[in-house]
């Protein structure tokens, strides 16, 4: 029997430029001395930029900058920050003027020894009681005299978009309160009146580029057929408020909901564009994706931690506890809640701190430039720099969305941002306490270096790369995120990933460990095709899935998709090589999601010697790996999952799941997935993957699964089986047309009683024997069975070399998890690569 070899794939995806982009940094440009500048907080920009009479800007300092290298073009430029924080007024942009080239390196970072700290904030000095409580409604008047006001004309006129405020450390609630639904419908939403026909756009509304417009709300709310009638796609126009929950406040511009939808694996935030007290619908300002009539997933599986079907933020009804705040800007007004003038609060006003930008074509309306050639921005560096106390990014209509919503094209929400660069780097950085992301590399992004960086407690994303919709233009690739540490973000958006790989190709991920994550760990993503097909014909929705925003990004490109045949041809994650990541305590918020997961995605990618462990996604398809929507040609080989939901799951046509280690070694087994989950949604894409050489351990009884295939239901939780329809018909047929070569040599061991032989589906080598894990709990997942492993061809796979290496920066190994007690983060004893700087 012919056993799949990988190594052919390892080959490719190693050659060329992708150990180019691990070895670049470490080439010597030239033998010269290098021109240093300084900058000090206590400094002035009438100063020469010395050591001794520095710079106070780093505006005035990459100024200097730029006139140096004009007259030293080859000569390399230092630019040591001293200790202290740098308070942004406004984002500070690098350009083609500040590029360094191939013979000139430019760099930023802080002076040997300190940390220099880059802010998006403003500290608050001037805090006032309330004088006035007739803003004030009657829930909350007995707090009055603990109510303190700060007033700008920043917040008046808007120029800074306040969504986040720190006290020290701390991230201050804003107020909150949490609802249920009370509408029938919500509770019954099967027994409501059919969902509506499509509606397509018109012509002339195709012209009038109708589908990113303001009118997007009343698109929906006036196309719907059915006086009288609704049915859940209108419901991502706006929702049914219990009664009290909303009302049409002054600042109604101000107030955002908070919405958990339908799609258990997607989290929006939304403003509100009016208010219809008679029926109590509040309209949000666009739509969402999918619509806000709820499954019984979410009031299940996220009961303690989000207990309401909704939350109305920044409403000052329900300012009532002590740290919380909101605010007005009608009134140019922060209201902020506590027992004693308020201390060492900073407004975060900036999303953006620092902008690296070349000459790019953007995504968007108006911005599709056909043949036009990126300039990007060389040799640019970053090094050991603390960004911290950004403002979160409020989404706007004129977004658009990647895949299905996870994240957005070519858009300002990181506090470092790449967008048009190439050999640039981050390293030895601190991102955190921020209500945006961490870094992001958009659009033309080509052999930059993200490492040794520490990220945590971010409002959005820790690490994203980028590229363009689906397209012909494939340029955002053969970059290396490396040993990197991220935890605790999505802390305002969930569903956030930790790393996400989007549009971006042969990129290497490797050493980075990620946990106390709500969402996904690392995330390769392409495009819905079906998104794409439904924006091509001017649908507005599909079925229940309501409003597609995604799809609108997808046809931005659309004379290079028309009659070219393949859409996976214009998807870009491919050839990416993910290896030796650990991620832990993840997807805690959200359902239907795993810590590692590809989706629709063009194939070639590597997913191997990675460890995921004590992961517990709910509800749906939530193993530890996953390939989803049609991903093809991805290659899963000797992965770890250790006490997890589930190991991994088996789907779409031509991947290859190879030499994994799925273990559960607790007694009771909350999850609801296999340690080996096959999901199959068409007949024909049964087999049509590989599934060999893994082992499923469990110390979990095995149990009766309410899985229709007769042979299988008796081996859960190491093996299940998913039968989208469920015919009973189709499914006896699949055990006669199991192929051997697609599934076979898979170890299934439980320390109870085992149901007896092996179903035939998982082909004529399989069986039913120990491998002897020596000390899981160690992450030692070595298996003393030798015979089992000569027998079948097991490798094994050491945990050792998965996580953190050595290199990694000692300040910043330790960690703490809100009240917890101080941590150090795993490292691992032996690293298989090590870039250098």
């Amino acid at each position: 029997m012919k056993i799949a070899n990988y190594s052919s794939i390892l080959g490719r995806l190693m050659a060329g430029a992708l150990l180019t982009t691990l070895t670049f940094h470490s080439a010597e440009l030239s033998a010269k001395e290098t021109k240093f500048f300084y900058v000090s907080p206590a400094g002035d920009n009438q100063n020469p930029g010395t050591k001794d009479k520095p710079y106070k800007s780093l505006d005035a300092t990459r100024n200097a900058v730029r006139q140096w290298k004009t007259q030293h073009p080859n000569q390399d430029i230092t630019v040591y920050l001293r200790q202290g924080k740098y308070r942004l007024g406004q984002t500070v942009k690098f350009t083609l003027q500040d590029s360094g080239s191939d013979t000139q390196s430019i760099t930023y970072a802080s002076y040997p020894g300190e940390l220099a700290e880059i802010n998006g904030s403003r500290p608050v000095l001037n805090w006032k009681p309330l004088s006035d409580d007739s803003i004030l409604p009657d829930r909350i008047k007995h707090l009055k005299d603990k109510i303190w006001v700060y007033s700008a004309p920043r917040i008046k006129d808007k120029t800074w978009k306040i969504n986040t405020l720190y006290q020290g450390q701390k991230r201050l609630p804003r107020s909150r309160q949490g609802f249920a639904y009370d509408n029938p419908y919500y509770t019954s939403p099967q027994k409501s009146a059919p969902s509506p026909k499509f509606r397509k756009l018109t012509p002339e509304q195709q012209s009038n580029k109708e589908y990113i417009s303001a009118n997007r709300s009343e698109i929906i709310e006036q196309g719907l057929r059915g006086e009288g009638r609704f049915g859940c796609n209108e419901l991502c126009a706006y929702l049914f408020y219990p009664k009290g929950a909303i009302r049409q406040w002054q600042n109604l511009d101000d107030i955002e909901l908070f919405l958990f939808t339908r799609a258990e694996w997607l989290h929006e935030i939304r403003g509100i564009r009016r208010v219809d007290p008679s029926q109590r619908r509040a309209f949000f300002d666009f739509p969402t994706k999918f619509s806000t009539e709820m499954r019984q997933w979410r009031a299940n599986a996220m009961a303690t931690k989000y207990p309401h079907e909704f939350y109305v933020e920044n409403a000052i009804d329900y300012m009532d506890e002590p740290g919380e705040w909101c605010v007005n800007t009608q009134l140019g007004k922060v209201f902020l809640l506590a027992n004693e003038k308020p201390q060492n609060v900073e407004i975060a006003h900036l999303t953006e701190c620092l902008l690296v930008e070349g000459q790019v074509e953007g995504v968007g309306v108006g911005k599709y430039r056909p043949g036009f050639t990126d300039t990007p921005v060389k040799n640019l560096h970053f090094k050991n720099l603390h960004f911290t106390k950004a403002s979160g990014y409020q989404e706007r209509q004129s977004n658009f969305y990647t895949h299905v919503a996870y994240d957005l094209y070519d858009a300002p929400s990181a506090m470092l941002r790449f967008r048009g660069t190439s050999h640039c780097s981050v390293e030895n950085c601190l991102f955190n306490h921020s209500g945006a992301a961490g870094i992001r590399l958009d659009l033309y992004a080509q052999h930059n270096l993200i490492k040794n960086n520490k990220l945590h407690d971010l409002g959005r994303a820790g690490i994203t790369l980028i590229g363009y919709s689906p397209g012909t233009k494939d340029v955002n690739k053969h970059n290396t995120i490396y040993n990197n540490h991220i935890y605790q973000i999505g802390q305002v958006q969930l569903s956030s990933v930790g790393i996400g790989i989007i549009q971006s190709g042969q990129n290497h991920v490797a050493h980075n460990t990620l946990h106390h994550f709500p969402f996904m760990g690392i995330a390769t993503l392409g495009h819905w095709k079906h998104i794409a097909n439904f924006a091509m014909k001017g649908q507005l929705w599909a079925k229940d899935h309501g409003f597609e925003r995604p799809a609108y990004s997808a046809i931005t490109r659309s004379q290079e998709l028309k009659n070219k045949g393949n859409f996976y041809q214009f998807l870009h994650s491919k050839k990416n090589l993910i290896e030796y990541n650990e991620l832990y305590h993840g997807c805690y918020a959200l359902g239907d999601i795993n810590p590692m997961y590809i989706n629709t995605c063009s194939g070639e990618n590597l997913i191997r010697r990675n460890l995921v462990h004590h992961s517990n996604s709910h509800s749906h398809v939530g193993t530890a790996y996953r390939t989803d929507g049609g991903s093809q040609h991805n290659h899963m080989v000797e992965n770890i999952a250790y006490n997890c939901a589930g190991g991994f799951a088996v789907k779409s046509v031509g991947n290859r799941y190879i030499n994994n280690l799925t273990l559960f070694d607790q007694e009771h087994y909350q999850g609801r997935h296999g340690h080996i989950k096959v999901v199959v949604q068409r007949e024909k894409d049964l087999f049509q993957s590989q599934t060999l050489r893994n082992v499923c351990y469990t110390k979990a009884p095995i149990k009766k699964a309410n899985v229709p295939y007769p042979t299988m239901r008796r081996w859960f939780p190491l093996f299940s089986l998913h039968v989208t329809g469920r015919n009973l018909t189709t499914i006896n047929n699949y055990e006669k047309r199991q192929n051997p070569n697609n599934c076979d040599h898979n170890i299934l061991y439980s320390t109870s009683p085992t149901p007896g032989p092996l179903p035939p589906l998982l082909g004529p080598n399989s069986e039913v024997t120990d491998p002897q894990f020596k000390n899981p709990a160690n992450f030692d997942f070595t298996m003393l069975n030798q015979s089992m492993l000569k027998k079948h061809g097991i490798l094994q796979v050491d945990a050792s070399q998965i996580g953190l290496t050595r290199e990694f920066p000692e300040k910043f190994r330790r960690y703490q998890i809100q009240n917890e007690p101080t941590q150090q983060v795993r490292i691992c004893s032996k690293s298989h690569l090590t870039p250098k700087s």
